[in-house]
């Protein structure tokens, strides 16, 4: 019985351990689990056997050796047994997605409000979908709202035109489709047909056209090009449909975009009719053939410097028109049209002059030259082209200032510009700024290896810089306050200190200052005065815009002097330094201006263990003034 009893021992003393759980997370994903047997003391048996065992084969598969691999999502135990002992684990399959895969892989919409359904799928390690990720745009958003917009359909929608990115994310896992949207005009159609039907010789217009996408929203950036089937009739330009009606007759206007087209009919009439040539029996330019001729001009319709043709039908006696004939022109005003030779006239300023045509004694003095103010840009099209209709002149100044509206805006405009911080500063040669300044100061003594004087205070006091062209600046501060010892060693300590440097700022962003600082440390017992001279480099770079920057200043002058410690002499001023943030807001004229640093120094002495250290937290708010 002794013998059965040791025997039984073993089996009853040991036990199986495993971790609680394991998470696999992509199909085919493997891990080993961590089963042991263990004596009562915790102490591993490395002889005990184990056999292992799944709880749904369907989720995963263990060996023989503990290792599990996943086969599909779900959860089961797997279970490690020894002898009459066992322990299970919890295996969790949760597939993470690891890619995105995106259908269409480009996205490109050719119209305002038109839909793409985006199908999204993601997969695991393993390239295996996720579970229920098919479509799944719940955790996709668009970069750019502005060009196009995912609904919570999984459609996107086109907003206006440009390019932007619908991007999933999934447990730090992301990626991304790009989305195109470039309206597609469908329908081209020219906007003032019944204006353009009939226009008068000389008279100027535009062709306008209106397209739309196959959403029916217009497409503003649509680029058409013009024609003009009869350019001897109305001459048109073909990037801008800037026309102009130049002789009597009908012209077809064409406008195209892409595969698209429309048109319109325009007819000329006042222009001169040119006959066609007649081949009959010459007649002699004399004086006797010139009795029996007719002369006929036309108006001219101009604007300011431009040249015209002068148009002018000579007829023999017989109505038929003469080939080449000799007359003369000539006008009434000088000042407003100049004869260039004897077929062009120019305008040299807006008014009417008349127009004189000679051929030999026949005379016609009843036409007209039509000269209208140059068309300045921005200006709309003046669709005058008779001596009686309305010439367009450009509303003045005056007029646009008294739109509430328009000068609100010039108003803005103008305010932005005369306080931006860039150009307000680079106006002024003269900065005068005056400031509060305090501080949250310790000073830390230590008169030797093993004592330590702590004193805490807050000092307060002004400060004045005067800059000029913002090179030369000059600046003076006084702070005094009092600082309370912290420890059972030392005492209280009134502190005065008075500072003044004058700084040379060749770069915006570095310079150098040399000045004079004089500090007076009070106790009880006695009064110490420092008088240290400083030369610093200062760097100052843009963080946020114009508002905020950087400040630093490092001292690189280390001598120093002091009195009040008579048995001590000699001194380095080894350590001193600045760092911070300062911010400047332009206010008209003025500006508001501030600082947030942190100062330190220390002073290390020749002849004595002991040791200095000084640091603040300095601020200042100010009001700048610039001239």
């Amino acid at each position: 019985m002794a013998v059965l009893s040791l025997n039984a021992r073993p089996a009853a003393s040991q036990r199986v351990t495993m971790r609680v759980g394991y998470r696999l997370t992509f199909i085919g994903d493997r891990v080993a689990v961590d089963a042991r047997v263990v004596d009562n003391s915790g102490r591993p048996l490395a002889s005990a056997p184990l056999a292992f065992h799944i709880g749904d084969p369907a989720i995963a598969a263990v060996s023989t050796r503990g290792e599990v691999v996943a086969k599909k999502p779900g959860k089961t135990l797997v279970w490690a047994v020894s002898g009459r002992d066992s322990a299970s684990s919890l295996i969790l399959v949760e597939p993470w997605a690891s890619k995105f895969a995106f259908t269409p892989g480009v996205i490109r919409l050719d119209a305002i409000g038109a839909k793409q359904p985006l199908k999204v799928v993601a997969s695991d390690a393993a390239g295996v979908p996720v579970a229920g990720s098919t479509n799944k745009t719940s955790s996709c958003r668009s970069v750019n709202d502005r060009v196009a917009t995912l609904t919570a359909l999984g459609d996107v929608v086109a907003v206006a035109n440009g390019a932007t990115f619908v991007r999933c994310a999934d447990r730090g896992i992301a990626d991304s489709v790009k989305v195109d949207v470039q309206q597609r005009a469908v329908t081209a159609s020219i906007l003032n047909k019944s204006a353009l039907s009939r226009k008068a010789f000389g008279d100027t217009f535009s062709v306008r056209i209106s397209t739309k996408d196959r959403q029916g929203k217009d497409v503003l950036d649509a680029r058409p090009t013009w024609a003009s089937l009869n350019p001897g009739a109305v001459s048109v330009d073909p990037l801008t449909g800037k026309a102009r009606a130049v002789n009597a007759g009908d012209a077809k206007i064409i406008v195209q975009i892409g595969d698209i087209a429309d048109s319109t009919t325009i007819s000329v009439t006042g222009g001169p009719a040119f006959a066609p040539v007649v081949v009959s029996t010459a007649v002699a330019d004399s004086a006797s053939a010139a009795s029996k001729a007719s002369v006929s001009a036309q108006d001219i319709f101009m604007s300011e410097l431009d040249t015209a043709m002068v148009s002018v039908v000579v007829t023999d006696s017989t109505g038929a028109a003469m080939q080449n004939p000799k007359f003369k022109i000539r006008v009434g005003d000088n000042s407003i049209v100049k004869v260039v030779d004897s077929l062009r006239v120019v305008a040299l300023k807006p008014g009417q002059s008349k127009l004189i045509v000679e051929y030999g004694s026949r005379v016609d003095s009843m036409k007209t030259v039509y000269v209208r103010p140059k068309t300045k840009a921005g200006a709309a099209d003046s669709a005058a082209g008779t001596a009686t209709g309305p010439l367009f002149v450009r509303p003045g100044a005056t007029f646009r200032d008294s739109i509430p509206r328009y000068a609100a805006v010039r108003d803005t405009v103008v305010t932005v510009i005369h306080t931006d911080p860039r150009t307000a500063a680079g106006r002024k040669n003269l900065l005068f700024s005056a400031n509060f300044v305090g501080a949250v100061a310790e000073h830390l003594s230590h008169p030797s290896t093993n004592v330590t004087e702590d004193r805490t205070g807050v000092l307060t006091g002004g400060a004045g810089v005067l800059s000029l062209f913002q090179i030369l600046e000059l600046s003076g501060t006084l702070r005094r306050g009092n600082l309370a010892t912290t420890t059972a060693v030392g005492e209280d300590l009134a502190l005065i200190e008075g500072e003044g440097s004058i700084g040379l700022f060749p770069f915006k962003e570095l310079g150098i200052r040399a000045g004079y600082m004089l500090r007076s440390e009070k106790t009880k017992l006695a009064t110490q005065t420092w008088s240290v001279p400083k030369v610093s480099l200062v760097t100052r770079f843009r963080l946020i815009g114009d508002l905020f920057s950087t400040y630093a200043a490092f001292s690189i002058l280390p001598k120093a002097k002091y009195t009040g410690a008579p048995n001590e002499t000699g001194g380095v001023f080894s350590r001193a330094g600045e760092a911070g943030l300062e911010f400047r807001k332009e206010i008209g004229k003025s500006a508001f201006t501030g600082g947030l640093t942190y100062y330190a120094e220390q002073f290390n002495f020749d002849n004595s263990p002991r040791v200095e250290e000084f640091s603040a937290i300095r601020f200042r708010l100010g009001l700048q003034r610039g001239w």
